[in-house]
């Protein structure tokens, strides 16, 4: 009996989209255990579900009702890879990566999902574990960030630069202890290119401003110039001492960005929450999503993605699942 069913990722797709049809489909391997990783929209309007089964990594491609146009499965035993993020270009080219035995996998896919090369980057003998997290496909370059383990512990950030052939062009720290002192154990996972500027999202611990010997968890927004360094890092909430992990930015004008969450209301219980900031990097307001806006019925709302409607109407999607 399938355990693990890929329906709920479809089902609120059009949830807050009037006059659209919703539908939920599912899909598996008979009689084995699925565990999707993350769910990508393609340029045809369809999806793309990439995961993990018992035995190796999959792709199921399904057209914009759900239905499954293919599927691929690929030498990578599920023991030893683990995918984090796939994105399509305009020639339906696709990106994954992840982590492959400890390190940093990046694989490109041609239009049908067969495999045209695969990379693991193992070059940085001074550290331990590396974890490619999100990639992002420009017209001359694909960007990709990372988790970064040395071998004393700690967690570093990381963007990387690869070209379409896979070869390494930089790699650059971001969120590092190096650049900052009072940042530890950045979590760097979601990255987009909103307007003209490149952001990363995630979390992370760092010293208050008043207590400088107490850390504290802070969403994590990075704003990346256009030579793909770091401009500026915000540990959102180091007045009001919220923190969580950061999903991902709109840009609201051309002066104020929101940043988009879950706020922890202690327990497993989770609220929404908009976090705005302006254009270098200041905190200017925040707002809590509570459940009683949603519905009397709501006791659980965790926003994982927004999009900008008619340039100043928002609506949520849930367009991947949550990587922990």
């Amino acid at each position: 009996m399938k355990r693990y069913l890929f329906a709920v990722l479809f089902s609120f797709l059009c949830f807050f989209s009037n006059g659209q049809q919703r539908w939920e489909n599912i899909i598996g391997t008979p009689d084995k255990d699925d565990f999707p990783s993350g769910v990508s929209y393609t340029i045809d309007g369809g999806t793309i579900v990439y995961g993990t089964d018992e035995d190796f990594m999959f792709l199921y491609k399904t057209d914009r009702n759900g239905n499954v146009l293919w599927t691929k499965k690929y030498s990578c035993p599920a023991y030893n890879v683990s995918p984090s993020a796939l994105e399509e270009n305009q020639d339906g080219k696709k990106v994954i990566v992840g982590s492959m035995g400890g390190d940093g996998w990046i694989m490109m896919l041609d239009e049908c999902g067969e495999e045209l090369w695969c990379r693991t980057y193992d070059n940085m003998v001074d550290f331990w574990m590396v974890d490619f997290t999100d990639v992002l496909i420009e017209d001359t370059i694909i960007l990709v960030t990372a988790f970064i383990q040395d071998y004393n512990g700690n967690w570093l950030g990381y963007l990387l630069g690869f070209d379409y052939s896979g070869n390494l062009y930089w790699d650059k720290p971001v969120a590092s202890y190096e650049l900052d002192s009072l940042i530890a154990d950045p979590a760097i996972v979601y990255l987009q290119k909103v307007g003209n500027s490149y952001f990363i999202s995630g979390s992370c611990i760092y010293a208050s401003q008043s207590h400088p010997n107490e850390f504290h968890g802070r969403y994590l927004f990075i704003k990346i110039d256009s030579l793909y360094n770091e401009e500026w890092l915000l540990p959102y909430g180091n007045q009001n001492y919220i923190g969580g992990d950061a999903c991902g930015v709109i840009q609201i004008d051309s002066n104020e960005y929101r940043g988009y969450a879950a706020y922890c209301m202690g327990g497993h219980s989770f609220n929404s929450i908009f976090l705005d900031f302006d254009k270098n990097g200041n905190e200017t307001r925040h707002k809590n999503i509570a459940d009683s806006v949603i519905s009397p019925n709501i006791t659980f709302n965790k926003l994982v993605s927004l999009y900008v409607i008619n340039d100043s109407t928002y609506s949520k999607y849930m367009t991947k699942i949550q990587r922990y």
